[in-house]
């Protein structure tokens, strides 16, 4: 983007005139796209990362494991990218008693999401920083 100053008159301030708006604009919108393609497959992954840190870290003992079979995660993306959502959830209908009862001492889903949350955060401005970089 280019400034021009451009005086009108000697004693008249003068008039500014941009240049380049338009290839600025594209440029942002390319890097907004970028970054949400970068976050987009963050979560993606980390669906997966989730449901495996849940099965493998759930902390009740196994009847049936229809329980642990059932637990599983998806990934929202809402407007085109304005947010994310990562979701886990439980497919057997006594689920919410492992997740509240005795005060929560056989949970998971939450446990899960904020230890993957966290490594998820990481990763995100990880990735955005090695992309900055390279350009």
């Amino acid at each position: 983007m280019r400034l021009v100053v451009i005086p009108l008159m000697a004693y008249s301030s003068p008039a500014i005139q941009f240049t380049g708006v338009d290839a600025l604009a594209r440029s942002i919108n390319a890097h907004d796209q970028a970054v949400k393609r970068v976050i987009a497959g963050q979560f993606y992954y980390a669906k997966d990362e989730a449901t495996t840190f849940a099965k493998q870290n759930a902390p009740w003992t196994d009847r049936t494991g229809n329980a642990r079979a059932g637990l599983h995660a998806d990934v929202n993306i809402i407007d085109q990218g304005k947010a994310f959502e990562l979701m886990m959830a439980h497919s057997v209908e006594y689920g919410i008693w492992l997740e509240i009862r005795f005060s929560g001492k056989f949970a998971i889903l939450m446990p899960t999401i904020n230890y993957i949350g966290a490594q998820l955060i990481s990763r995100i401005a990880s990735s955005i920083n090695r992309m900055e970089a390279m350009q």
